[in-house]
Order: C-alpha cells, then sequence, then structure tokens
C-alpha cells in the first residue's frame, strides 16, 4: 500500500510492474506519432490535389475531403 505521507515509498510490484508500464505507453505515443503523420499526409496530399486557390475559394465539406 503507498504510503500518502511519503508518495516515494511504492510496494515491490510496482517498481517491477513500472518497465512493462513505460513500454506500454511508449507504444501507444508511437501508435499516436504514426496517426498524426498519416492524417497530416491526407491533409496535404488533399491540399495539393484541389490546389491552395481552389482550396480557399470553395468550402469543401470535411466528409468530401475525406474521399
Amino acid at each position: 500500500m503507498r504510503n500518502f505521507y511519503n508518495p516515494t515509498v511504492v510496494s515491490e510490484e510496482e517498481v517491477e510492474a513500472a518497465p512493462q508500464e513505460a513500454e506500454a505507453v511508449d507504444t501507444e505515443v508511437a501508435m499516436l506519432q504514426r496517426m498524426i503523420l498519416i492524417l497530416m499526409e491526407m491533409v496535404a496530399h488533399h491540399i495539393l490535389c484541389l490546389g491552395p486557390s481552389e482550396l480557399l475559394s470553395k468550402q469543401v465539406p470535411i466528409t468530401e475531403m475525406a474521399r
């Protein structure tokens, strides 16, 4: 049980589980970074396909851009 008066005191199980939890968080962060990169590439592709002037002159619904 964690001692709330001294938060640095943790159980042995928590210490042993920390590397696995850190690895899981790293994996999730890497997945989110990949997803953001893919979304950025999709947006850039649509801007290039439509052309900046067309993109600014028309209001294209986001559902259309996703196609």
